[in-house]
């Protein structure tokens, strides 16, 4: 007997807002249980954190997705969904943001120059995931990048958060 597949569950405004919020906890509760010496509990904390880092992965996909074909009331929804967790600094005061914010330029080459790009703040752990697994030139996934790091010589930021 085959098991039943399982839907994929759709990446909404909420569930994308819950993923980062988990994951900005799971990361401080990882470093937190390191510091204590529970090495065990730190490593179930990081598998944990390592599953959302994939629906973070998922929803910046899709973000890209809405963007490419146009849709442009999603993506801004789901950006609004991420902006609404964290540290409310972000709205208030852009200007501190400076890396911290994620620039989409693939629209449909219809749509006028003023509309072919737009900069948005998002939460730390995005900005956070955008440094570490995508290269900001291109978007390729991150064997990329760590190419790009070696040929450029920038130190890696991994170590920080393990």
């Amino acid at each position: 007997m085959h098991a039943k597949s399982r839907p994929v569950p759709k990446l909404t405004p909420e569930a994308i807002e819950e993923a980062i919020t988990v994951f900005v906890k799971l990361r401080k509760d990882s470093a937190t249980a390191a510091a204590r010496g529970s090495s065990s509990l730190a490593v179930t904390i990081r598998t944990l954190y390592g599953i959302y880092r994939l629906a973070i992965a998922n929803a910046r996909l899709m973000l890209q997705d809405y963007v490419s074909k146009g849709d442009i009331s999603v993506a801004e929804e789901l950006i609004l969904a991420a902006r609404g967790t964290g540290d409310e600094r972000e709205v208030e005061h852009p200007s501190r943001l400076h890396s911290d914010t994620l620039t989409i330029s693939d629209m449909p080459a219809q749509s006028s120059s003023q509309d072919n790009n737009f900069t948005v703040p998002l939460h730390p752990a995005w900005s956070w995931f955008e440094r570490y697994y995508y290269c900001r030139d291109c978007s390729k996934p991150a064997n990329h990048r760590e190419e790009n790091r070696r040929r450029q010589n920038v130190e890696a930021d991994v170590r920080i958060y393990y």
